[in-house]
């Protein structure tokens, strides 16, 4: 970023820690969705990994937020002084002048985020308390099923009888 026409062009660090945030929010959503993916087979925990990597991506969607809304260049921007924004004009970096511009779709990408992730969260806590309880009844709805059908009870790998 720029602090004159013709100066020196460098990124300040409240941008890298935007970026670093943002980017850790879509890391821990990922491996919460693929937490989430597993829950046929992990029950209780694959929801409860979920539910905890989910409330870091939202933690991190709004420290990202807020180092958005208090970082002076953005403030600049917004106001009536304005600041510069680097832009590439025929093979050259020159700084144009911007001022009093809104927050724009970054800001309300990373709200939208943060309201999904909140009750994708409030989700997950709620699903931990009977997703056990949930599974067990459709394995051994399943498990019945499967006697009425064959006619006999369903034995173990050891030929034991399984008790309903």
């Amino acid at each position: 970023f720029c602090d004159k026409i013709d100066g020196e062009f460098k990124v300040i660090p409240e941008i890298l820690a935007i970026q670093s945030f943002n980017i850790l929010a879509f890391i821990f959503l990922f491996f919460a969705t693929c937490a989430g993916c597993t829950v046929v087979a992990t029950k209780k925990t694959g929801v409860i990994v979920s539910s905890v990597l989910t409330f870091l991506a939202m933690i991190s969607c709004l420290i990202s937020f807020s180092l958005m809304t208090t970082t002076q260049w953005y403030k600049d921007l917004r106001s009536s002084q304005g600041s510069y924004l680097p832009i590439f004009t025929g093979g050259k970096l020159v700084a144009m002048p911007a001022a009093n511009w809104g927050y724009g779709p970054a800001f309300g990408l990373i709200i939208v985020v943060w309201i999904w992730t909140l009750f994708a969260f409030l989700y997950y806590v709620y699903l931990s308390r009977w997703i056990n309880e949930e599974l067990e009844a459709a394995f051994d709805k399943e498990r019945h099923d499967e006697e009425a059908e064959t006619g006999a009870p369903k034995t173990g790998e050891a030929g034991d009888v399984v008790q309903s």
